[in-house]
């Protein structure tokens, strides 16, 4: 969870820091943007390796880097595995009393601390499940924080209160309206030691903050998706793989993917449709990867002005071979990069910020080996992801809280794009240090700025990506661009 930024001097040494920011400013006046790393950021909402400036890079979870006589050497210490913990097969009754028991030992764990501890409450099935594990090993009363809407669409703080009321814990509750959002963007922003294209940073921090006005740690339920195949996108596979051996069905779908538009409202039907075809690919690890991007390929390409340095394939090959051998390989995948790129580095940077620790038990080494273990219709069946979670807690929370589609803590980016934002962004088409480096093509980005605002293309996170790399650019201002 913790990042770990490096950088090779010309002397032969290292230097080495908790944040991006440190190694710029022991380096400064000799910085250069780099392409490698604008490409990554754009496609996977962050950098998983290479940073956006050249000669400093991230360490991956579970690899060690060693110096010695003036040469660098990464080793990979660490790796989620699979295939040697299969022929585990517990019955549903077993396995649903051993995910109590791990996840309260988990828990029991986590809580470990001479601070007060809270938890992190959505509603959702993760952190419900983490609540209840709480409150049963230490009693009623616990803290718990959760963030609203405005919009309907986005709220689930009713979810939260139903299980809050259920576990018997404290909530407090905090809304995030477009205004409060709009005054305090560029404080939030700020907060971004290196880029994070990742829109949910923002309810997060006020999340993280109001934790911290009452608690010092909490502990959340991230990983659970991750786990027990909670994205869509893993029954999505499924369904694509039938589709694909139906004659002339992806050429359909690529067409009606095509006309459909996106509207407002969380992943609507036109978003669905444009990420499931427009983002098609034979190869189901190259399609998963495309699927959950920021920008896809062809548009950064474009926006690139047809040049693209990255090449998953090779640049990733040793992820993508190990991921071939799991089988199914979309949720091992999604532990390599969704959830650390992503997830956690945005829980990481928000609660590091607001000088609050976030502890996840469900990562925990014990508990996350167990859930490796178990078979793989325990965690999807048909539609239904995390189905051996839902069984945990069919007798314990009412029916709408597992009934309900999976639900991302997502704001409603397309609506503030169109709305509060959407000065802001004419304003960064108009001005802004992504042109004056020459970094991306211009004239496409408005092409893409216009047809997204009538719902032709997906191109939400593709703007936010952009409002947060030019915030960056303008408080970096030394940094050396591409060469025209």
């Amino acid at each position: 969870i913790k990042p770990l930024f490096v950088l090779k001097l010309e002397d032969g040494g290292v230097a080495f820091a908790s944040e991006l920011g440190p190694l710029m400013e022991y380096a400064k006046g000799s910085l250069r943007l780099s392409e490698r790393g604008l490409e990554e950021y754009l496609f996977f909402d962050a950098n998983p390796g290479e940073s956006l400036v050249e000669g400093i890079f991230q360490l991956e979870p579970g690899q060690a880097l060693i110096w010695k006589d003036g040469k660098v050497q990464l080793e990979k210490y660490h790796q989620w595995e699979t295939q040697n913990l299969k022929g585990f097969a517990p019955s549903e009754r077993e396995a649903g009393a051993a995910l109590w028991h791990e996840l309260k030992k988990a828990v029991k764990s986590s809580f470990i601390a001479d601070v007060p501890v809270g938890l992190l409450l959505s509603g959702g099935v993760d952190s419900t499940l983490v609540t209840l594990a709480a409150a049963e090993e230490f009693g009623s009363g616990l803290p718990a924080f959760t963030i609203g809407f405005e919009e309907k669409g986005f709220d689930e703080s009713s979810f939260a209160a139903t299980v809050a009321a259920k576990a018997k814990v404290e909530l407090f509750v905090e809304k995030l309206t477009p205004g409060r959002m709009l005054e305090s963007l560029d404080s939030v922003l700020s907060k971004m030691d290196a880029p994070l294209a990742d829109p949910s940073f923002i309810p997060t921090l006020f999340l993280c903050q109001l934790a911290k006005s009452k608690v010092k740690v909490v502990a959340g339920g991230d990983g659970g998706d991750e786990l027990f195949w909670g994205y869509p996108t893993y029954w999505a596979h499924h369904t694509s793989e039938k589709i694909r051996r139906i004659p002339g069905a992806v050429a359909f779908g690529e067409w009606a993917a095509e006309r459909s538009r996106i509207k407002p409202g969380y992943q609507s039907f036109g978003w669905k449709m444009k990420r499931l075809f427009g983002r098609w690919d034979d190869e189901p690890m190259m399609r998963h990867l495309r699927w959950m991007s920021g920008t896809d390929l062809a548009e950064i390409q474009s926006l690139r002005g047809g040049r693209l340095d990255l090449k998953l394939k090779t640049d990733y090959n040793r992820e993508l071979k190990f991921a071939f051998e799991k089988g199914f390989s979309a949720p091992w995948l999604d532990l390599q990069f969704y959830m650390p790129v992503s997830v956690l580095t945005k829980v990481d940077r928000a609660s590091m910020a607001t000088g609050l620790e976030v502890r996840p038990p469900m990562l925990s080494n014990d508990f996350a080996t167990w859930a490796m273990k178990l078979p793989d219709e325990m965690k999807l069946r048909g539609k239904t992801g995390k189905w051996i979670l839902r069984e945990a807690l069919r007798q314990r929370v009412p029916t709408d809280i597992l009934s309900r589609p999976k639900h991302g803590f997502a704001i409603p980016l397309f609506e503030w794009l169109n709305g509060p934002l959407k000065s802001r962004i004419d304003g960064l088409l108009r001005q802004s240090p992504i042109w004056d480096l020459h970094l991306l093509d211009r004239a496409v980005a408005h092409r893409m700025w216009t047809e997204f605002q009538t719902g032709k293309i997906d191109a939400q996170k593709t703007f936010w990506a952009l409002l947060v790399l030019d915030h960056w650019l303008r408080r970096h201002p030394g940094l050396k661009g591409f060469e025209v």
